[in-house]
This record gives C-alpha cells, structure tokens and sequence, in this order.
C-alpha cells in the first residue's frame, strides 16, 4: 500500500503523516484486544513522516512525536509476530535491544517534562513500557500458575531451567515497567492531566496494578505497595461515573484483596494509613516525590521502605473468589481491563 504522487508536497506528507497515525492507533488497538491486524508492514510501501516547515511552524515536537510512536508501533509488532520471547534467548536478546535502541534514539525533546507536551509526551514513555507489560505479563502469569500447581523437580530438563531464568528476567523488566506507568498515570493525576474516559489512561493503568498484584505473589518481600495503592485511587479517579470502568476496579480490587490476604499483608490497613500520612495527596503536584531514573529520565516513585512483610505459605485458594467475577465477563471485556490470560492461572488442568 502506498501514496498517490498526483498532489503537492504539502498534501502528500498530510496524507502521510494521517495513514501512519491511524496505522499506529489499529495496531497498538487490535494487539491490546487481541484483533489480527488489517495491514501487515511488508505490504506498506509509504515513508514515514518528515520534518517541513510549512507544515511545522510551530515546531516539530508534533512530526517527531508522531514517529517515533510509528517506530514504536513497528517494534511492537515485530515482537508480537514472533511469539512468546522467553522460549529463545536469541528471540529474547533480540526484543529487548529492540526496545532498549528505540529509547536510546529519542531524541531529548520527547523526554522532556514540560508542561506544553508533559501528556504527550508521558503517553509515549506509558506505551513503551506497555510493551513490556506485554510481553512480560504472560511470563508472570505462567511463573504465579507454576508456584500455584508446581511441576515435580524430576519432570524438568535443563532447558526448562534456562527457559526459567530467561522467565525471571522479563518478569522482573515488567514489574519494573509496571511501577514506571503507575508513576506516569499518578504524574497525570496530580497535574489534573487524567482523562476519566481515556482507554489509554485506565487499559494501562489497570493492566500495571495487576501486574504488581501477580508480582507480588512472586516477590511478596519485595512487593511495594505505594505504587498500587497510587494506581487504584487513579482508577477510583477514571472510573467514576462509568459502570463498565467500576466493574474493572471491583474486579482490581478483589484481586488486591486476593493477594494481600495471601502474602500475609494482615495489617494492610496501617501500612496504608502511615503511606497516606507520609505523602501529599495525589491532587497536589508530585514532582518533589519523583526522581529521574537513570536509565532513561523516566520518573519513578522513591519507596524502597514501603514493602509488605515476608512470604507466607502460598493459598492455593487464592483466586477462588476472582473466578466467579471473571466469568460474569466476555474476553474482550477482560482484556479491555487487564485480565486477559487469566484462565490459564486459574485452571490447574491447563496445559502449558
């Protein structure tokens, strides 16, 4: 597929920097929902949009933005196309440089933090670590099935094992990614910059909580709560006056509840009681709470020392009352809030 040369210059990029933009949106819209794609890359044949100052006078934070989410976009696609990434360390070397060299060749204006772009600007950094999420999530929810139902140890081969390993890893960049979109949707809020009726904003949002919630069972010493509790009083914020966007939160929170109950988080309510009391609200602005992380100036939320207790014997009983919830809904809206996969954790019988 490709553009007409009938036209001025000027038309032309438009048409361009249009086909691109809904390009971008399908395919970001169609990987979280599950759709196929309409249009495959090796069939498009138009360039990608280009600076012209007749048609940027205003600058070209806007053409450049717009690229680099079409990259982006690209770079998702590849990785989606290819599978799940944990089965290959080639595949999984492979994704991860991917990502990690679109970051690198930002350039500084889409980093920044200013006020004019801090939206735009956020939104792009939430869908690269959305990406992460993706492709990590999966990974989470196999490892939070296999210490539900373990596998006995004279069942595994040594390429479970590296398999295992490669696991932990993603695992680990998608909690990671998870707290950096809660900082972001928080950094939102604060600057009365959140939509309440965003599928961006509240799909992220809700798929980060969740992320941190499973993690959590992995990781319970190394659960911090501040970036959840951020998260559902963000979703609280989005969801009101929506009903499917309540349903979501009822669900986030049983979840919640679900977790904490099992990784021994009994006195839930004080822990959050001395966050609350230690932070401003999430109305006032939380830059004196944010520092840039050095691996990219992405703002992250310092709280080392909020951490639920350690570990207990894992209930196996954890999800029972989750799956009643879950089943009251179609996949699409279980995606749509963050659940999708789900049936594989709570069934022991599915195969993996």
């Amino acid at each position: 597929m490709g553009i007409g040369n009938d036209e001025t210059p000027q038309a032309r990029e438009r048409k361009i920097r249009l086909f691109w933009t809904i390009y971008s949106i399908e395919r970001q819209t169609s990987v979280i929902m599950g759709h196929p794609t309409m249009l495959q890359l090796k069939d498009i044949t138009v360039p990608l949009p280009q600076r012209r100052h007749d048609l940027d006078k205003d600058g070209f934070q806007r053409v450049d933005r717009l690229v680099a989410f079409t990259t982006l976009t690209m770079v998702m696609d590849e990785i989606v196309n290819a599978g799940p990434i944990e089965q290959s360390s080639t595949t999984t070397d492979w994704a991860c440089s991917k990502l990690e060299s679109w970051k690198q060749s930002l350039p500084a204006h889409l980093l920044s933090a200013q006020e004019s772009s801090f939206r735009a600007n956020a939104h792009l950094d939430i869908m690269y670590n959305m990406i992460w999420v993706n492709i990590g999530r999966g990974v989470i929810l196999r490892l939070v099935r296999k210490q539900l139902h373990p596998v006995a140890a004279d069942s595994r081969s040594p390429e479970c094992d590296e398999m295992d390993l490669r696991s932990q890893k993603l695992a680990k960049r998608c909690a990671e990614s998870a707290t950096i979109i809660i900082d972001w949707i928080s950094q939102l809020y604060s600057r009365n910059l959140l939509a309440k009726f965003s599928f961006t904003d509240f799909h992220t949002c809700s798929s980060a909580i969740i992320v941190l919630l499973l993690n959590a069972i992995l990781r319970a010493p190394y659960h911090q709560l501040l970036p959840i509790t951020r998260g559902i009083e963000a979703l609280r914020f989005m969801a009101d006056g929506s009903t499917l966007a309540m349903n979501a939160l009822r669900l986030v929170e049983r979840l919640q509840g679900a977790v904490y109950k099992t990784t021994s988080v009994g006195s839930i309510d004080s822990i959050l009681d001395q966050q609350q009391s230690s932070l401003a609200p999430l109305g006032q602005n939380l830059s004196q709470s944010v520092a840039p992380n050095p691996a990219g100036g992405v703002p992250y939320l310092a709280a080392a020392s909020n951490t639920a207790p350690d570990i207990a014997p894992l209930d196996l009983n954890l999800f029972a009352d989750l799956e009643p919830s879950l089943l009251g809904y179609s996949d699409q809206y279980l995606t749509l809030f963050g659940f999708d996969g789900f049936g594989s954790t709570l069934d022991p019988n599915f195969a993996m």
